[in-house]
């Protein structure tokens, strides 16, 4: 897993830029090589509480609860509804 910024390449100092902040709620999920960017605009991001990101996924903002993200870049693929996954 990958946690990072996107914004590394900017020609400003790095003092300039406020801190990065990743928040990953009890339950998530983060599988095998999945990358986590933050973006330039949003210095905080949320996997929420029982969410799943996918193996290989790129994700690029906050996710809610209970939810289900994969792909490149990562998308909604499924919800959790208190009982079972359902496609979102």
């Amino acid at each position: 897993v990958t946690l990072a910024r996107r914004d590394v390449y900017l020609r400003k100092p790095k003092d300039s830029l406020p801190p990065a902040k990743f928040v990953i709620k009890e339950h998530a999920m983060i599988c095998t090589g999945a990358i986590i960017l933050l973006c330039p605009d949003d210095y905080t991001l949320v996997v929420g509480r029982n969410s799943v990101v996918g193996a290989g996924s790129v994700l690029t903002h906050s996710i809610g609860d209970n939810e289900m993200w994969a792909g490149n870049p990562a998308r909604l693929v499924k919800r959790w509804n208190g009982q079972e996954w359902v496609k979102a």
